[in-house]
């Protein structure tokens, strides 16, 4: 059998026998003001936040337990609060966080067990051993886990900037999943899993903030002069940093030299070809595959080097360089 029995319809078996009649529907509750949904644009934004998030992470993680830690993006979506909640091992690893800036609310980053002892296991010198005792979190491997959530956090605040702004800080250590209530039960959740693989571990982390504290920010800022004031300096010193780092490929092509087939098969190596052509000559700059500039090649410090006289337009070389440029060489 393909189809696998859903919990309601093995419950519906035990209580009353393998022949009695299964649940044809089950009514679940449903908000129209509020439903459990996100638009295709929210959903993209979303995941994008969490794809650099996870990104920046990764890195910091696999440097602060000094081994290869993998953490990818696994999914976005909204979850009534009771159904999130049920998920969450017993006792918990989650830590209550408050949004903070112009974000009002809360929010819980769920670690699961098993994690939160490999990480605690890790930096306390061992090999990041999953299998911890099952009981909550003491005092100092509260403390040992709060430096990974705190970065998770500022990480995830810094992605989201050009989004919606928050500050968020972490408020508490939550061990009953049945105390945890940042929302309505019925309320959605806006839910972000991350999955973290190491050499001995592996599980997924979960940021769940409701929807209600993200809407009034989403709504803000689709009006981009609510926002530009204070967040333009930051976007462009990012923008200009993010420059700075790029890298583009140059290439340099000299004129064509034609020779005829004998001559090309009787090439080898250390062969010296008279092209004809002036050392002197212009040659084109390629900048990603488009010309760019015209200069000319000489000396320099014992290298080889390349001086620009001119720029040329975007869709070809200037009237002044040489034509029939094919030949190319890096």
């Amino acid at each position: 059998m393909t189809d696998r029995l859903t919990q309601l319809e093995v419950d519906a078996l035990v209580r009353q026998g393998a022949h009695a009649p299964l649940p044809l529907a089950l009514v679940m509750p449903w908000s129209f003001s509020r439903p459990a949904r996100l638009a295709r644009e929210r959903r993209l934004m979303f995941e994008s936040v969490l794809a650099e998030t996870a990104r920046a992470w990764q890195g910091w993680l696999s440097s602060r337990l000094q081994m290869s830690v993998e953490v990818t993006a696994d999914s976005v979506e909204p979850v009534p609060m009771s159904e999130w909640v049920e998920s969450f091992d017993e006792p918990s690893a989650a830590f209550g966080f408050k949004l903070g800036g112009k974000a009002k609310g809360t929010g819980v980053v769920d670690l699961g067990a098993g994690l939160a002892f490999a990480l605690v296991d890790r930096l306390l010198g061992g090999a990041g051993d999953p299998m911890g005792p099952r009981r909550p979190l003491s005092a100092l491997e509260q403390s040992l886990v709060r430096g990974p959530i705190d970065r998770l956090l500022a990480e995830w605040r810094d992605a989201a900037r050009d989004r919606f702004i928050i500050e968020p800080a972490v408020t508490s250590y939550e061990s009953a999943p049945g105390t945890i209530s940042i929302a309505a039960a019925d309320a959605p959740v806006l839910v972000s899993h991350l999955s973290v693989r190491g050499p001995l571990f592996s599980g997924l982390v979960a940021l769940g903030v409701p929807l209600a504290s993200l809407e009034p920010m989403l709504a803000l800022s689709s009006h981009p002069e609510a926002i530009a004031g204070p967040q333009a300096p930051a976007a462009r010193a990012r923008l200009e940093n993010g420059l700075h780092q790029a890298r583009v490929t140059l290439t340099v092509k000299l004129p064509a030299v034609r020779l005829n087939t004998r001559s090309v098969l009787g090439l080898c190596a250390g062969q010296v070809i008279e092209t004809g052509i002036p050392v002197e000559g212009p040659v084109e700059l390629h900048v990603n595959g488009r010309a760019c500039f015209v200069g000319s090649l000489g000396q320099r410090r014992r290298r080889l080097a390349l001086r620009v006289t001119q720029a040329t337009n975007n869709t070809g070389a200037s009237s002044d360089a040489p034509r029939g440029f094919q030949g190319r060489v890096r």
